[in-house]
Formats: structure tokens, sequence, C-alpha cells
């Protein structure tokens, strides 16, 4: 769910000169959106879930390799440009 983060989109983020703007061109609008003091907060995330399930009367056996990526974007409400952000890859199976 959710679109992949590309890495080269997130290397084109630089603190203190990205402003809101660019962000939304580069990654859309974001799934989750919340403030924090002077702060405006930017989530998103992308998974990916490539499974495979054998039946067996009785008997299951589930295999998943999960993927996911969560991109978070801090902005300065009063600037309009990114304060830090970090993105953070998961993958298990």
């Amino acid at each position: 769910s959710g679109r992949p983060i590309e890495d080269s989109k997130v290397a084109q983020i630089v603190k203190g000169e990205t402003t809101v703007d660019q962000v939304l061109e580069l990654f859309g609008a974001p799934q989750m959106q919340s403030e924090m003091g002077g702060n405006i907060l930017y989530t998103y995330r992308y998974t990916q879930s490539k499974g495979s399930t054998a039946f067996i009367p009785y008997y299951t056996d589930s295999k998943s390799n999960d993927t996911s990526d969560e991109l978070t974007i801090t902005l300065d409400k009063a600037t309009g440009k990114v304060k830090t952000y970090s993105l953070q890859r998961r993958i298990a199976g």
C-alpha cells in the first residue's frame, strides 16, 4: 500500500532549504499529517507484501516477506521549510 519512496527523491531534500511545495511535488500528499508545536509533520508509508501460503488440511504454512518504508518529514510552520527528515526501511521475512 502507498507509493514507493525513491532514494533519489529523498536525496533531493535539503534541511532548511526544501519547501512544503517541493515536498508535495516530490512525494504527493502525505498519508498522515499532524502538527506539534511550531512544526508540521508529514508521514509517507509504503508497504509491499510478497507472501506465499501452502495449505494442507489441518496444517498451514505461511511465509511472508514484507517490506515497509516510512518517511517522516518535519517542516517549520513559520518558514515552510524542512527542519529534519528520516527514512526507515524494514525488510522482514
